[in-house]
């Protein structure tokens, strides 16, 4: 549990609370506005000026407490959100590495073998529409996985003509696509063994 918050009210509350004192004592000993001899106060003044510094103290605090209460619990919802990240978001990439094996493996298919292929294959698995805004929250690995999104958009296209030729896979496609297989395995093993990392990390912990 972050106890930064506790210890940064005890700070403020003890700044508060020194700060008052010293006005206080001031105004019990002194005249507002005398010399440093030692002058007889009336004592509901002093319960007025003191009531008056302690009003000005809860308006300032209450605003700011109120402030960071939200700034804490803004935090607490991201931290929470980026450990759903870490596990959500692992399947649909190693999912989408998958996919590109799976390719790889009959980019020279015939056109009977096409016809049986998923039609289904690289399209974009919810998880990734419904984390997308908020991969800033992982930093340099959420940029890693943005990029492969649109990677993946992109070997979806070329599957999709890849499926629509009527005979044999033209000479020059192969190894274009084989290419964009190539790195979307890669991606999405880098990526797959961060988030797997950070996951683990956080059991452990």
């Amino acid at each position: 549990m972050d106890k930064r918050p506790a210890d940064r009210d005890k700070v403020v509350l003890t700044a508060l609370g020194t700060g008052f004192g010293l006005l206080a004592g001031w105004g019990l000993f002194y005249r507002w506005g005398s010399g440093p001899a030692f002058e007889p106060v009336n004592l509901s003044d002093w319960v007025q000026a003191a009531g008056t510094l302690l009003g000005i103290g809860i308006a300032v605090y209450v605003p700011w407490r109120q402030r960071q209460y939200q700034i804490d619990e803004e935090r607490r919802r991201e931290t929470e959100l980026r450990e759903i990240m870490h596990t959500a978001l692992y399947q649909p990439v190693e999912g989408y590495r998958a996919d590109c094996a799976y390719l790889q493996r009959d980019l020279r298919a015939t056109r009977q073998r096409r016809t049986q292929m998923p039609k289904f294959l690289f399209d974009r698995p919810p998880e990734f529409d419904q984390f997308r805004e908020k991969l800033h929250l992982l930093g340099e690995l959420g940029d890693r996985i943005n990029k492969l999104i649109a990677h993946q958009d992109v070997v979806r296209v070329h599957f999709k003509e890849f499926l629509l030729f009527e005979d044999h896979v033209p000479a020059s496609f192969i190894p274009m696509l084989a290419e964009r297989l190539e790195q979307g395995i890669a991606k999405a093993e880098g990526i797959g063994d961060a988030l797997k990392l950070l996951a683990n990390e956080r059991v452990t912990w």
